[in-house]
């Protein structure tokens, strides 16, 4: 292999690396603005919500983020927030079935 040839192929292991840390980091603010508003929509009793990230789904402009929602007074469910990935807007939150 040629010097010109490392050269390309260091150069875009590198842009893929960074690529891949850039989506981790979006992906996780989009959990992250998923979990707020869900504790927030499902405590509205009061009670001490808890939500845990199950995973992540769907096309890169509109993504399904699944939740686990434990709260001392009920069993756990799961939930679905669904969430503009662009502006990080949330379409809907809701039970899953």
């Amino acid at each position: 292999m040629n010097a010109f040839q490392h050269i390309i192929l260091t150069f875009g292991l590198v842009i893929g690396a960074l690529n891949s840390a850039h989506a981790g980091e979006a992906t996780k603010d989009l959990v992250a603005a998923c979990k707020d508003s869900t504790v927030e929509k499902f405590s509205e009793n009061g009670d001490a919500v808890r939500a845990r990230f199950k995973g992540i789904s769907g096309p890169s402009n509109s993504r399904k983020v699944q939740l686990l929602i434990q709260s001392p007074e009920q069993s756990a469910y799961r939930a679905e927030c669904f969430i503009n990935a662009k502006t990080q807007e949330i379409i809907s939150i809701e039970k899953a079935s």
